[in-house]
């Protein structure tokens, strides 16, 4: 049996860069949540609860990569951020659900991926 891949340590959304780290419950960051993602000049990144199951990891992890997509692309204002809140924990719920119950999917956007990669690479 083969370890799994770790964690990731970074995503890419847009042209930023955010770093991503597990972290303890208690961790003061995560103020009671399961994870959160930051864009402050302090600290820009995700954090996830390492304590969560691994089902819950991907739902938090989606969560928070969709709140990164919605600061870098601008999809939310300030005013909105109530609305962007709920609709992040619905999308994030809603990925986890799409890449564990579809398996074939899964297997066939990886393959996609690895192809759109070889390309650019030849490019």
């Amino acid at each position: 049996m083969t370890n799994p891949p770790p964690f990731p340590t970074r995503i890419w959304v847009g042209g930023y860069e955010f770093p991503m780290t597990l972290v303890d419950a208690a961790d003061p960051r995560l103020d009671g949540d399961d994870g959160i993602f930051s864009h402050d000049e302090t600290y820009r990144g995700i954090l996830v609860c390492a304590t969560l199951g691994t089902y819950r990891t991907i739902e938090v992890a989606l969560h928070e990569i969709t709140h990164a997509i919605n600061w870098t692309c601008d999809i939310f204002t300030l005013e909105d951020m109530a609305e962007e809140e709920a609709a992040t924990t619905k999308q994030g719920a809603a990925w986890a659900r799409v890449y564990v119950d579809n398996p074939k999917f899964c297997k066939w956007l990886n393959h996609a991926v690895q192809q759109v990669r070889k390309e650019r690479a030849s490019a």
